[in-house]
């Protein structure tokens, strides 16, 4: 009987413990990716039925966060691609 306590008991330690381990490594790999900035590209508009030029779009994760005009300000720490011309 003592035999299937202790079993039992470090059975139970176990699964905390790998149960922490397993959460806290999500953590890590939950970071943040850092926002993404298209600055210079020509953008669709549907409404208008034409390209709008020079255009910044900002996109933060799997979102778009905003499309605006050239002088947008953008998120720190952003990463930058130049589009012009394209």
């Amino acid at each position: 009987m003592v035999y299937w306590q202790t079993i039992t008991r470090w059975t139970n330690h176990f699964t905390v413990v790998l149960g922490l381990l397993c959460a806290s490594s999500g953590f890590v790999v939950a970071a943040e990716p850092r926002p993404l900035v298209l600055r210079g590209g020509a953008v669709f508009d549907p409404i208008a039925g034409s390209f709008q030029p020079d255009r910044t779009i900002v996109i933060e994760g799997a979102h778009i966060r905003s499309v605006s005009g050239p002088n947008a300000d953008l998120p720190r720490g952003a990463r930058t691609v130049d589009c012009r011309g394209k």
